[in-house]
């Protein structure tokens, strides 16, 4: 190669670099369904929803995924993020005209004494701008939050002992991978998840919590073109009905 094509090429590589290293990850949407476990009713009021343990709760939610710095913590929220969830086909959701999604992610969390003393976990959630409409619902307010986490594969050393092998996330991020958020949501349903909370409250003081064993997550199609409550929405209806 003649050093006149090398110098051609060494620039057009430049340019593609520069080009690459300005664009931001595309947002991702994860769909999902829950199995109600629970309920809790801290003073009980008349939500307008009929939800009951067994129930199926179907949601969504949007993020960008987040290399982060390399450390073992992340937090950030994400306000151009949108999350929906549809209970007793009412629809709930966080838009991106409100506060955003907060992300919370520990690597290596040190949580217990013992063979296995760490594990990766990501918790995030929001709170409810759009709560169901038409309704005499006595649902002033709302949020949610979802946990995941792992434990790290274990393997037996030289010594015999048993030690921490790889972790689900080589650092505090939020991966696009779809696989890592499902081998952490795939963990059994303990402590540390996985799970979805929701949290409704009245102007009177009311207050009513649902807690969901979270299953798999499937990926999206083309999120930027069903991102908006609505589509979504019909989504999860779509979603639901199919396993009936």
């Amino acid at each position: 190669m003649n050093g006149f094509l090398l110098r051609v090429c060494g620039a057009v590589a430049g340019l593609v670099f520069g080009m690459s290293s300005t664009l931001e990850a595309a947002p991702v949407t994860f769909a999902f369904e829950a199995e109600v476990r629970s309920l809790s009713t801290g003073i009980p009021f008349d939500t307008g929803i009929d939800v009951a343990v067994g129930d199926t709760i179907a949601g969504s939610f949007t993020f960008t995924p987040d290399p982060g710095d390399g450390s073992d913590s992340l937090d950030a929220t994400q306000s151009d993020d949108a999350a929906t969830f549809v209970v007793d086909g009412k629809t709930f959701a966080t838009t991106t005209v409100g506060e955003g999604i907060r992300f919370m992610v520990f690597n290596n969390a040190t949580v217990l004494d013992g063979p296995v003393t760490t594990l990766d976990t990501i918790r995030f959630g929001g709170v409810f701008d759009q709560l169901p409409a038409g309704t005499t619902m006595g649902i002033a307010r709302g949020g949610w939050t979802i946990d995941i986490g792992a434990f790290p594969a274990l393997e037996v050393n030289s010594d015999g002992f048993l030690v921490d092998a790889d972790f689900p996330l080589p650092s505090a991020m939020l991966p696009s991978d779809i696989a890592a958020w499902n081998f952490m949501a795939s963990r059994p349903g303990d402590i540390f998840g996985p799970q979805l909370s929701i949290s409704l409250r009245s102007n009177d003081g009311g207050a009513v919590g649902i807690n969901a064993r979270l299953g798999e997550f499937i990926l999206v199609p083309e999120p930027s073109a069903i991102g908006l409550v609505f589509p979504i929405a019909g989504y999860l209806l779509n979603l639901l009905r199919g396993r009936k």
